[in-house]
């Protein structure tokens, strides 16, 4: 909450996963808008069941349904604060999704991709990653089976 709470203070707009919020930032996104999504929660039974940081993690898959809906690209972004105190940002490739017939299958793709490129910046810049759940709380065999293909 307090997260959010300073995200606001500087004009970010806050959508929640899994709520009706989501058609907010869909029309966000319709208006050009930048979405950002943090890739390093845990996503829950229905999240993709990819390896981060040597486990099997239940990984968001918005940024992936995102861009396949809206045919936005995807831009993997960092903050690294300097020993200055000053941040430096760095960029990823941008990133389209690729629709290869198989929504599922491409979704899945997808978000692994994201994924390890996060991976390699938290071991590149393992100091910089903080976060305050558990990462790992949903063990693999929770996995449900969802289909993201409306």
């Amino acid at each position: 909450r307090a997260l959010d709470e300073l995200r606001r203070a500087v004009g970010v707009e806050v959508f929640s996963r899994g709520t009706s919020e989501l058609l907010a930032a869909g029309r966000a996104l319709k208006q050009n808008k930048i979405l950002g999504f943090l890739m390093d929660q845990d996503a829950g039974p229905g999240g993709a069941f990819v390896e981060f940081l040597g486990r099997t993690a239940s990984t968001p898959m918005g940024a992936a349904v995102f861009a396949r809906k809206f045919g936005s690209p995807v831009v993997p972004m960092f903050i690294i604060r300097q020993k200055s105190g000053k941040h430096r940002i760095i960029m990823g490739e941008v990133m389209h999704y690729e629709d290869k017939g198989d929504t599922d299958k491409d979704l899945f793709d997808f978000t692994k991709k994201m994924t390890g490129i996060i991976d390699a910046v938290i071991r590149e810049h393992p100091t910089q990653w903080i976060w305050f759940q558990k990462r790992w709380n949903t063990a693999p065999e929770m996995k449900k089976v969802k289909h993201h293909t409306s």
